[in-house]
């Protein structure tokens, strides 16, 4: 009997594998990836890497086991801190990235000045999600984000939970709500800022705009401060399967 022969895609896809810098480590919940030396990057949940908030983020490797692990869709920093070199390497990492749709950075010490770096990545049309809850962004910030997103087409949520946001920078998100800006924008979470009755109000106003079929009291928990449509709780369903595969051979 003639030996089959391994199909060259096949035989590319294992060799990569097999080369890869991070190793997988099935856990109960999750697979834990390290590299040759041990050092723990982030657990992939539910394709989403959970980055280990170590003192100083690997950025570089961050992004590559993203880009490597087929399953990856979103990455999660959530109490990592960032410096000024972190933020702007993670931008222009994900700006053209069509892989990674979701990116969470709460609970980061993301202030004006980071976000305004930060802002280069809604350039691009990949992202669809970008959490930032409880930072220190303030109307300076949300202003930057607001402007951004005008030119933006694919960000559907935008989350600024319990951050140093006021009046000002809630009316910034004015303009998202004109039919030539942002089309794309469903959903924009504002709880828990420093806004006024007149700002809850201009909340309503754009949420109502956004998604015209949300009931009242939807529109009305993303300004009084509840957090039940988002919780924060694991989860206690089983991860799905992981494909061990990479797209491309790192150095």
């Amino acid at each position: 009997m003639t030996k089959r022969k391994l199909e060259p895609r096949v035989a590319l896809k294992a060799q990569k594998v097999k080369l890869s810098p991070y190793l997988p480590m099935v856990e109960d919940y999750g697979v834990k990836v390290v590299d040759k030396q041990g050092k723990a990057i982030g657990k992939i949940i539910e394709g989403t890497l959970m980055v280990d908030n170590n003192e100083s983020i690997a950025m570089k490797e961050v992004l590559e086991v993203a880009e490597c692990f087929l399953e990856v869709t979103g990455i999660d920093f959530t109490k990592c801190a960032f410096s000024n070199e972190d933020i702007t390497a993670l931008s222009g990492g994900l700006k053209n990235n069509a892989k990674i749709s979701h990116l969470t950075l709460d609970d980061c010490g993301i202030n004006d000045d980071l976000i305004l770096i930060l802002c280069d990545l809604l350039r691009g049309e990949t992202l669809l999600e970008l959490n930032l809850k409880n930072n220190q962004i303030t109307d300076v910030g949300a202003k930057s984000l607001a402007k951004a997103l005008t030119i933006n087409k694919s960000l559907n949520l935008l989350n600024l939970k319990a951050n140093k946001i006021g009046d000002d920078g809630v009316n910034a998100f004015l303009q998202l709500i004109q039919p030539e800006c942002n089309d794309t924008l469903g959903d924009i979470y504002l709880s828990r800022n420093n806004l006024t009755e007149a700002g809850k109000g201009t909340v309503r106003t754009i949420n109502a705009t956004l998604r015209p079929q949300t009931s009242d009291y939807e529109t009305e928990s993303d300004v009084s401060g509840s957090d039940e449509s988002c919780s924060d709780g694991d989860s206690s369903e089983t991860p799905l399967a992981l494909k061990v595969e990479c797209i491309g051979e790192l150095d």
